[in-house]
């Protein structure tokens, strides 16, 4: 049933949502918007910057994207990774586990973001040449183009693609595309909260460790 596993990359194989979402939420802040890191998880997980913009002009009535505030996001964001991003308990063994499936990223994070918090992870060149960013597509999650572009790039048919998601956004996508998935909520920002949030999408299961996925995966594809 399935030839190819693509993942999510912040909240699935990094855990990073948690971190950016505090730069994100200083930004912000900044700009108008009372929010707090928990609050940039619960509204704006998994969506574009493209879409963020939109989404802020409609809320504060004004065009946000040039407020200086967002200049330095990337390097807040990056700074914090130094400091603090590990990659998600039990993925390096998950994948090891798992290292004969072909794989693929599928994010909406920009090269610059993946790349960044792939390296300093460790994960980079498992996935190098195998990634696919909201930048190459016109659509970000929840629209299933980063997916589709994915298992083209793979050379695989989309029914026969098992997705490892997050975010509710991330998980409509995937639908969309037609592909299965599986809901992770054992990164840092998981929880209860986040459980109820992607079983209302109904995925084909919720796991919240890692550790879980290769048996779960070899019971899915029996």
């Amino acid at each position: 049933m399935v030839d190819l596993i693509i993942w999510d990359c912040d909240g699935c194989l990094i855990d990073s949502e948690h971190l950016s979402a505090e730069a994100e939420a200083e930004c912000l802040r900044e700009v108008g918007l009372k929010i707090d890191a928990q609050g940039v998880i619960d509204r704006f997980t998994g969506m574009t910057g493209r879409d963020l913009f939109v989404a802020l002009e409609a809320e504060l009535g004004r065009d946000v994207s040039g407020h200086p505030a967002f200049d330095r996001l990337y390097e807040r964001v990056f700074e914090i990774f130094e400091r603090e991003l590990q990659a998600v308990a039990g993925v390096h063994e998950a994948l090891a586990e798992l290292d004969h499936m072909p794989m693929a990223i599928a994010s909406g994070a920009s090269h610059r973001h993946l790349k960044f918090g792939l390296s300093h992870t460790g994960l980079y060149d498992r996935f190098e040449g195998k990634i696919v960013s909201a930048q190459d597509v016109a659509r970000g999650k929840p629209a299933p183009d980063v997916f589709l572009r994915a298992a083209e790039l793979m050379k695989t048919e989309p029914n026969r693609c098992l997705v490892i998601e997050d975010s509710p956004r991330g998980m409509q996508g995937a639908h969309a595309a037609g592909m299965h998935c599986f809901g992770f909520t054992g990164a840092t920002h998981g929880g209860e909260r986040l459980h109820k949030q992607l079983a209302d999408q109904n995925p084909v299961l919720i796991f919240d460790h890692m550790h879980q996925l290769p048996g779960l995966f070899a019971e899915f594809k029996q």
